[in-house]
């Protein structure tokens, strides 16, 4: 699908086969595309060039080649571009979506994992870790020296995922994690837009109008009706594949994002996605930490870090995509994630459950200058303040379901074969 200008048609032909890459390759400069790719590997599948790739290139994306009777699969180490996987009796295949493969008869498609790269042929398949996520040893380090750490890192994030735009819209819900990107892409002297969705009369709505003034930047905020929700619910649900609440909760307000940013001319989307599993956000760590400790916190966070690709990055590729929209997720860096996951957990949550959490990025978003009312934003998670949670539970209640059960209705009458073996 051509989104920016250096998209091409794919799959791609090499010399004795054919290439799709979805994705792009990210540094400080440029971003590099699919034809780049095909020009350095188009006599074939060249293993060591795949294996480098996935090691040492910072980006976001899929890869399937098929040269002679040889499939190879390669995915990006955070899992931001969907890839599945499976197999008949009769051959192999993969896809960005599940619905794709159950089309041609495997019934059973299975999330590929991050960071790994497969071979297979009509003998053998292989499959490969090659850069996945771990838990680094914390360390005792000077709050002031991480700090800096985080924020000057951060801002290489967002310079690399803007380095080939103008103009970049931001899914902006005024809290601490899409403020301080929105405050990042603006110092760059990018033009910026950010765009605010919710029920109306919800408080992400009035809290986002509030500090895009403070920040002085555009905004579009957007109020829905409780009425919207029934054919956003329904897109939803078909474009994920998947009935969770939370999941369809908040695919609803990133497809409403990604719909609006299409309309306004915007081609790519910066989120705040990945803050809360970096840096502790969530409340649930807080009372780990309270509870059993800060190994226990820390093992928790680390392994939601390991998970967001299943929780959050493939859901918002998929309601993102049919608005021919590129998202892009500052905080999914490779060298963020690292720094991150090295911090003591102790230096982003206070014992006594700790109501702001993610101390180390909001200090990070001070010292870079951010107004105030985001760096001491309280975490408010996206189906809760865009109003959703609550207008869909009121639908649900007058169908006499639980929100959870009116989803599964919805999703079971769509002609699904079986969800994704996970």
């Amino acid at each position: 699908m051509k989104v920016l200008s250096v998209d091409v048609p794919q799959p791609c032909e090499l010399s004795n086969g054919a290439l799709s890459f979805d994705g792009e390759i990210y540094s400080q400069s440029s971003v590099v595309g699919v034809e780049e790719i095909v020009r350095e590997t188009r006599s074939g599948v060249d293993e060591d060039f795949y294996t480098n790739l996935v090691r040492r290139e910072e980006g976001a994306y899929a890869i399937a080649a098929l040269v002679e009777d040889e499939i190879l699969l390669a995915r990006d180490p955070l899992g931001l571009k969907p890839l599945y996987y499976g197999e008949s009796p009769e051959f192999y295949a993969a896809a960005s979506e599940c619905k794709a493969l159950r089309s041609v008869g495997i019934d059973s498609p299975r999330f590929f994992p991050p960071g790994h790269l497969a071979f297979m042929t009509s003998n053998s398949t292989l499959l490969r870790p090659v850069k996945t996520v771990q838990t680094s040893p914390s360390r005792e380090a000077a709050s002031g020296t991480e700090t800096a750490r985080v924020y000057h890192q951060l801002m290489n994030s967002v310079r690399a995922r803007t380095s080939d735009i103008d103009k970049v819209a931001v899914a902006f819900s005024g809290g601490l994690d899409s403020g301080f990107v929105a405050f990042l892409a603006n110092s760059l002297n990018k033009e910026v837009l950010l765009i605010s969705v919710g029920i109306r009369g919800s408080y992400d709505l009035a809290h986002a109008e509030e500090t895009a003034q403070e920040l002085k930047v555009p905004i579009i905020s957007k109020a829905f009706h409780e009425e919207d929700l029934d054919e956003a619910v329904r897109q939803t649900i078909w474009y994920i594949e998947d009935s969770n609440p939370m999941k369809v909760e908040v695919g609803v307000a990133i497809g409403w994002v990604a719909s609006i940013a299409a309309k306004e001319g915007y081609k790519v989307i910066l989120t705040g996605q990945g803050g809360d599993e970096l840096f502790a956000g969530y409340s649930r760590f807080a009372r780990i930490y309270d509870s059993k400790g800060p190994e226990a916190a820390k093992e928790a966070a680390v392994k939601s870090v390991v998970e967001a690709h299943l929780t959050n990055y493939t859901r918002d590729e998929q309601v993102s995509g049919p608005y021919r929209v590129r998202i892009r997720h500052p905080f999914a860096d490779w060298e963020l994630t690292r720094l991150a996951l090295s911090l003591p957990i102790e230096l982003n949550l206070n014992k006594g459950s700790d109501p702001l959490r993610k101390r180390v990025l909001r200090e990070s978003a001070r010292l870079a200058g951010t107004p105030c009312s985001i760096v001491e934003a309280p975490k408010r998670a996206v189906q809760y303040g865009s109003g959703i949670h609550n207008a869909l539970s009121k639908i649900a209640k007058t169908r006499h379901l639980s929100t959870k059960r009116l989803l599964e209705k919805l999703y079971s009458e769509f002609s699904w074969q079986r969800a994704p073996i996970l």
